[in-house]
């Protein structure tokens, strides 16, 4: 999803599911970052690449709320996964495609 959207590993790490998905259940155009700390918005265009991922991502996980985290840990379902936890699927499925690098979460 960073790769196609320019969003932060930190940035996505927040997100909740109703920041992409809206009342019908359908993935938004856009979503929306709100700065709190510096007063400012800015809009992130979700494309079809992240759209389809998304969806099947829904159709993987077990939604109770809309306002849960998008990536929630399973170790307490009311946070979101560690920075540390993101670094270890990102590198992961770079190693099951066949790269040997280090991947991390700022190399996407």
């Amino acid at each position: 999803m960073g790769i196609n959207t320019g969003l932060r590993v930190n940035e996505m790490l927040k997100m909740k599911i109703s920041d992409v998905m809206n009342d019908n259940g359908e993935i938004k155009e856009m979503f929306v970052l709100t700065d709190e700390q510096k007063e400012k918005v800015k809009l992130f265009y979700l494309n079809e690449k992240v759209k389809e991922a998304l969806r099947l991502y829904f159709s993987q996980i077990h939604i109770n709320l809309r306002n849960e985290h998008l990536f929630k840990s399973k170790k307490d379902p009311f946070q979101s996964i560690s920075r540390q936890q993101a670094y270890r699927i990102v590198n992961s499925a770079a190693r099951q495609i066949g790269l040997v690098e280090n991947i991390g979460t700022h190399t996407l």
